[in-house]
Protein backbone atom coordinates (compact mmCIF):
# COMPACT_ATOMS: atom_id res chain seq x y z
CA UNK A 1 0.00 0.00 0.00
CA UNK A 2 1.40 3.15 -0.70
CA UNK A 3 2.75 5.80 1.91
CA UNK A 4 0.60 8.78 2.03
CA UNK A 5 2.71 12.25 1.03
CA UNK A 6 2.26 15.88 1.37
CA UNK A 7 1.29 16.03 -2.18
CA UNK A 8 -1.49 13.47 -1.70
CA UNK A 9 -2.96 15.61 0.70
CA UNK A 10 -2.44 18.88 -1.33
CA UNK A 11 -3.90 17.23 -3.87
CA UNK A 12 -6.74 15.31 -2.04
CA UNK A 13 -8.04 19.10 -0.27
CA UNK A 14 -7.04 20.88 -3.62
CA UNK A 15 -4.66 23.15 -2.03
CA UNK A 16 -3.53 24.53 -5.37
CA UNK A 17 -6.80 25.38 -6.69
CA UNK A 18 -8.39 27.91 -4.33
CA UNK A 19 -5.17 28.63 -1.64
CA UNK A 20 -3.65 31.39 -4.28
CA UNK A 21 -0.10 30.93 -2.84
CA UNK A 22 -1.25 32.29 0.24
CA UNK A 23 -2.22 28.82 1.77
CA UNK A 24 0.01 25.55 1.70
CA UNK A 25 1.05 22.51 3.63
CA UNK A 26 3.83 22.58 5.12
CA UNK A 27 6.17 18.90 6.03
CA UNK A 28 4.77 18.65 9.53
CA UNK A 29 1.53 18.12 7.62
CA UNK A 30 -0.02 21.10 8.91
CA UNK A 31 -2.14 23.93 7.07
CA UNK A 32 0.17 27.22 6.94
CA UNK A 33 -0.83 30.91 5.80
CA UNK A 34 1.32 33.20 4.49
CA UNK A 35 -0.61 36.19 4.03
CA UNK A 36 1.53 38.60 2.84
CA UNK A 37 2.84 36.29 0.23
CA UNK A 38 6.62 37.18 1.79
CA UNK A 39 7.02 33.26 2.72
CA UNK A 40 6.82 33.94 6.05
CA UNK A 41 4.29 30.71 7.02
CA UNK A 42 2.12 30.71 9.99
CA UNK A 43 1.49 27.40 11.14
CA UNK A 44 -2.38 26.81 12.01
CA UNK A 45 -2.09 23.85 13.82
CA UNK A 46 0.56 25.72 16.06
CA UNK A 47 -1.74 28.88 16.02
CA UNK A 48 -4.64 26.74 17.30
CA UNK A 49 -2.43 25.34 20.77
CA UNK A 50 -1.35 28.46 21.47
CA UNK A 51 -5.35 29.69 21.40
CA UNK A 52 -5.68 26.41 23.69
CA UNK A 53 -3.00 27.40 26.52
CA UNK A 54 -4.68 30.99 26.55
CA UNK A 55 -7.85 28.91 27.08
CA UNK A 56 -9.74 29.46 24.23
CA UNK A 57 -11.10 26.22 22.61
CA UNK A 58 -12.41 25.60 19.10
CA UNK A 59 -14.52 26.54 16.76
CA UNK A 60 -12.31 29.45 16.23
CA UNK A 61 -12.84 31.54 13.57
CA UNK A 62 -9.06 32.93 12.01
CA UNK A 63 -8.91 36.52 9.94
CA UNK A 64 -6.21 37.37 7.90
CA UNK A 65 -6.41 40.88 6.77
CA UNK A 66 -3.43 40.85 5.37
CA UNK A 67 -4.54 38.82 2.52
CA UNK A 68 -7.24 41.41 1.54
CA UNK A 69 -4.39 44.13 1.88
CA UNK A 70 -2.47 42.22 -0.58
CA UNK A 71 -5.25 41.50 -3.06
CA UNK A 72 -6.07 45.06 -3.43
CA UNK A 73 -2.40 45.93 -4.18
CA UNK A 74 -2.04 42.84 -6.54
CA UNK A 75 -5.03 44.34 -8.48
CA UNK A 76 -3.92 48.19 -8.50
CA UNK A 77 -0.57 47.26 -9.79
CA UNK A 78 -1.81 45.20 -12.53
CA UNK A 79 -3.26 47.81 -13.94
CA UNK A 80 -0.31 50.18 -13.13
CA UNK A 81 1.45 47.75 -15.21
CA UNK A 82 -1.12 47.88 -17.97
CA UNK A 83 -1.38 51.72 -17.95
CA UNK A 84 2.52 52.20 -18.07
CA UNK A 85 2.49 49.45 -21.56
CA UNK A 86 -0.16 51.03 -23.31
CA UNK A 87 0.16 54.42 -22.32
CA UNK A 88 -2.90 54.84 -20.70
CA UNK A 89 -3.93 58.11 -19.13
CA UNK A 90 -7.06 56.92 -17.22
CA UNK A 91 -7.52 56.66 -13.20
CA UNK A 92 -7.70 53.25 -11.88
CA UNK A 93 -11.26 53.05 -9.63
CA UNK A 94 -11.39 49.22 -7.70
CA UNK A 95 -15.37 48.69 -6.35
CA UNK A 96 -15.59 46.20 -4.14
CA UNK A 97 -19.49 44.89 -3.93
CA UNK A 98 -20.80 44.27 -0.56
CA UNK A 99 -22.78 41.51 -1.53
CA UNK A 100 -19.38 39.22 -1.33
CA UNK A 101 -19.16 39.60 1.78
CA UNK A 102 -20.99 42.29 4.33
CA UNK A 103 -19.32 41.41 7.78
CA UNK A 104 -18.32 44.50 9.16
CA UNK A 105 -14.63 43.62 9.92
CA UNK A 106 -14.00 42.62 6.35
CA UNK A 107 -15.27 46.10 4.61
CA UNK A 108 -13.79 48.08 7.30
CA UNK A 109 -10.24 46.98 6.16
CA UNK A 110 -10.91 46.73 2.66
CA UNK A 111 -11.84 50.18 2.78
CA UNK A 112 -9.34 51.18 5.46
CA UNK A 113 -6.45 49.82 2.88
CA UNK A 114 -8.26 51.06 -0.05
CA UNK A 115 -7.94 54.42 1.02
CA UNK A 116 -4.86 55.02 -1.40
CA UNK A 117 -6.09 52.87 -4.65
CA UNK A 118 -9.16 54.88 -5.40
CA UNK A 119 -11.78 51.91 -3.67
CA UNK A 120 -14.84 52.01 -3.73
CA UNK A 121 -17.95 50.17 -2.97
CA UNK A 122 -20.81 49.18 -5.08
CA UNK A 123 -24.46 48.52 -3.47
CA UNK A 124 -27.12 46.02 -5.41
CA UNK A 125 -30.06 46.58 -3.29
CA UNK A 126 -31.67 49.31 -0.87
CA UNK A 127 -30.65 47.07 2.21
CA UNK A 128 -26.37 46.83 0.55
CA UNK A 129 -26.77 50.65 -0.02
CA UNK A 130 -28.18 51.62 3.86
CA UNK A 131 -24.60 49.16 4.99
CA UNK A 132 -22.39 51.54 2.46
CA UNK A 133 -23.71 54.68 3.50
CA UNK A 134 -23.23 53.74 6.99
CA UNK A 135 -19.35 53.19 6.07
CA UNK A 136 -16.61 55.44 7.00
CA UNK A 137 -15.58 56.24 3.24
CA UNK A 138 -13.13 59.04 1.89
CA UNK A 139 -15.36 61.53 0.54
CA UNK A 140 -14.48 61.31 -3.08
CA UNK A 141 -14.89 57.23 -2.82
CA UNK A 142 -17.08 56.41 -5.17
CA UNK A 143 -20.57 53.88 -4.69
CA UNK A 144 -22.07 52.49 -7.68
CA UNK A 145 -25.49 51.89 -7.50
CA UNK A 146 -26.71 48.24 -9.35
CA UNK A 147 -29.47 46.20 -9.24
CA UNK A 148 -33.35 46.21 -9.31
CA UNK A 149 -34.28 50.24 -8.40
CA UNK A 150 -37.07 51.50 -7.49
CA UNK A 151 -38.37 54.77 -5.93
CA UNK A 152 -37.17 54.40 -2.55
CA UNK A 153 -33.99 53.18 -3.19
CA UNK A 154 -33.57 55.98 -5.58
CA UNK A 155 -34.43 58.47 -3.45
CA UNK A 156 -32.01 56.99 -0.62
CA UNK A 157 -29.02 57.31 -3.20
CA UNK A 158 -29.73 61.06 -4.27
CA UNK A 159 -30.23 61.85 -0.11
CA UNK A 160 -26.93 60.43 0.12
CA UNK A 161 -25.40 62.19 -2.55
CA UNK A 162 -26.64 65.50 -0.78
CA UNK A 163 -25.22 64.16 2.23
CA UNK A 164 -21.46 64.19 0.20
CA UNK A 165 -21.32 60.78 -0.98
CA UNK A 166 -20.23 60.18 -4.90
CA UNK A 167 -22.86 58.37 -6.11
CA UNK A 168 -23.40 56.89 -9.51
CA UNK A 169 -27.05 55.16 -10.21
CA UNK A 170 -26.81 52.71 -12.72
CA UNK A 171 -29.67 52.66 -15.41
CA UNK A 172 -30.23 48.67 -16.31
CA UNK A 173 -33.60 49.60 -17.19
CA UNK A 174 -35.47 52.33 -19.38
CA UNK A 175 -38.18 52.94 -16.39
CA UNK A 176 -35.35 53.46 -14.19
CA UNK A 177 -34.81 56.99 -15.88
CA UNK A 178 -38.04 58.37 -15.52
CA UNK A 179 -37.85 57.52 -11.18
CA UNK A 180 -34.73 58.77 -11.21
CA UNK A 181 -35.69 62.40 -13.39
CA UNK A 182 -38.36 62.26 -10.65
CA UNK A 183 -36.52 61.80 -7.61
CA UNK A 184 -34.00 64.57 -8.70
CA UNK A 185 -36.56 67.21 -9.24
CA UNK A 186 -38.28 66.14 -5.78
CA UNK A 187 -35.08 66.28 -3.66
CA UNK A 188 -33.74 68.89 -5.83
CA UNK A 189 -30.31 67.48 -7.22
CA UNK A 190 -28.52 66.77 -10.47
CA UNK A 191 -27.68 63.30 -10.26
CA UNK A 192 -24.54 61.10 -11.14
CA UNK A 193 -26.13 58.44 -13.77
CA UNK A 194 -24.40 55.45 -15.25
CA UNK A 195 -25.64 53.15 -18.08
CA UNK A 196 -25.11 49.49 -18.41
CA UNK A 197 -24.69 48.63 -22.05
CA UNK A 198 -25.67 44.91 -23.10
CA UNK A 199 -23.06 44.11 -25.33
CA UNK A 200 -24.06 41.60 -28.14
CA UNK A 201 -20.12 40.14 -28.26
CA UNK A 202 -20.30 36.85 -25.77
CA UNK A 203 -17.20 36.14 -23.90
CA UNK A 204 -15.71 32.75 -22.59
CA UNK A 205 -15.58 30.81 -19.15
CA UNK A 206 -17.96 31.06 -15.94
CA UNK A 207 -19.22 34.28 -17.29
CA UNK A 208 -20.06 34.08 -20.87
CA UNK A 209 -23.47 34.27 -20.38
CA UNK A 210 -23.36 37.92 -19.04
CA UNK A 211 -22.97 38.84 -22.52
CA UNK A 212 -24.58 38.59 -25.79
CA UNK A 213 -28.08 39.14 -26.67
CA UNK A 214 -29.20 37.03 -23.85
CA UNK A 215 -28.19 38.50 -21.13
CA UNK A 216 -30.34 39.45 -18.59
CA UNK A 217 -28.78 43.06 -17.47
CA UNK A 218 -28.00 46.48 -19.56
CA UNK A 219 -29.68 48.21 -22.29
CA UNK A 220 -29.73 46.50 -25.96
CA UNK A 221 -28.25 48.87 -28.72
CA UNK A 222 -31.68 50.35 -29.33
CA UNK A 223 -32.70 50.93 -25.63
CA UNK A 224 -29.23 53.55 -25.87
CA UNK A 225 -30.83 55.20 -28.27
CA UNK A 226 -34.27 55.63 -26.50
CA UNK A 227 -31.98 56.26 -22.79
CA UNK A 228 -30.41 59.08 -24.73
CA UNK A 229 -33.31 60.51 -25.78
CA UNK A 230 -35.17 59.95 -22.21
CA UNK A 231 -31.96 62.11 -20.57
CA UNK A 232 -32.29 64.85 -23.17
CA UNK A 233 -36.23 65.45 -22.27
CA UNK A 234 -35.40 65.45 -18.74
CA UNK A 235 -32.85 67.56 -18.52
CA UNK A 236 -30.46 65.12 -17.62
CA UNK A 237 -28.09 64.85 -20.47
CA UNK A 238 -24.68 66.35 -18.70
CA UNK A 239 -25.87 63.91 -15.82
CA UNK A 240 -24.70 61.05 -17.57
CA UNK A 241 -21.22 60.25 -16.34
CA UNK A 242 -20.58 56.40 -16.41
CA UNK A 243 -20.60 53.94 -18.57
Amino acid sequence: MKKWTIEDSKELYNIKGWGASYFGINEAGHVYVTPCKDNNQLDLCEIMDELVLRDVTPPVLLRFPDILDNRIEKISSCFEIAKQEYNYEGENFIIYPIKVNQMQPVVEEIISHGRKFNLGLEAGSKPELHAVIAVQCQSDSLIICNGYKDQSYIELALLAQKMGKRIFIVVEKLNEIDIIAKAAKKLNVMPNIGIRIKLASTGSGKWAESGGDASKFGLTASELLQALEKLDEKGLHDCLRLI
